[in-house]
């Protein structure tokens, strides 16, 4: 399946506009939670979607009859104007897209910390607060992960930014500095 990204980067970015405007946004993400949550357990509604065999009106049911309970009029509307477009094949695309710009809207922002050791708890939230003065976050969701390779220090990445404090690097430097 071939995704097109700026078409999908527009429906995600419109759907959200609209759901801002509309005063839906927390039960529009709701839905697109749920709808990713569907795409997961069930793990053939990607390829069936994508099967240019099935009829629009019949994915148009099968998606009706999995979701259509569980998600806003709203959020309906706007799967039936994908399907009438052909875009379908989009949806799980568009939906994880939307979720991504929901993200940054709402500044929530997705940290990766890795570590020698676990941190305890109050160090951890030394770095959530760092990490929110650096980009003047809302929230910070840390990752932690432990690799005992890097000797100590830490390695921080939050997007395409990467600090990296640790042992391991700081001796390659080193080692690279006599060469």
């Amino acid at each position: 399946m071939v995704t097109n990204r700026k078409l999908v980067a527009r429906y995600a970015s419109v759907f959200l506009s609209y759901a801002i405007a509309d005063n839906q946004l927390e039960e529009v993400k709701a839905g697109v939670s749920f709808l990713q949550h569907t795409f997961n357990l069930h793990s053939s509604l990607e390829k069936v979607l994508c099967n240019p065999t099935i009829l629009p009106a019949e994915k148009e049911k099968l998606l009706e009859t999995l979701c259509k309970h569980k998600i806003t009029p709203f959020l309906w509307k706007f799967i039936v104007c994908i399907i009438k477009q052909h875009q379908v094949e989009q949806l799980k695309a568009i939906a994880t897209c939307f979720m991504d710009d929901y993200q940054v809207y709402m500044k929530v922002c997705h940290a990766l910390l890795t570590t020698a050791v676990p941190l305890p708890g109050t160090l951890a939230a030394v770095f959530i607060d760092k990490v929110k003065q650096l980009g003047d976050y809302k929230e910070v969701v840390l990752e932690q992960r432990v690799d005992t390779a890097i000797i100590g220090g830490y390695i921080l990445q939050i997007g395409m930014l990467k600090v990296d404090r640790s042992i391991k690097n700081q001796l390659y430097l080193l080692q690279n500095s006599f060469q």
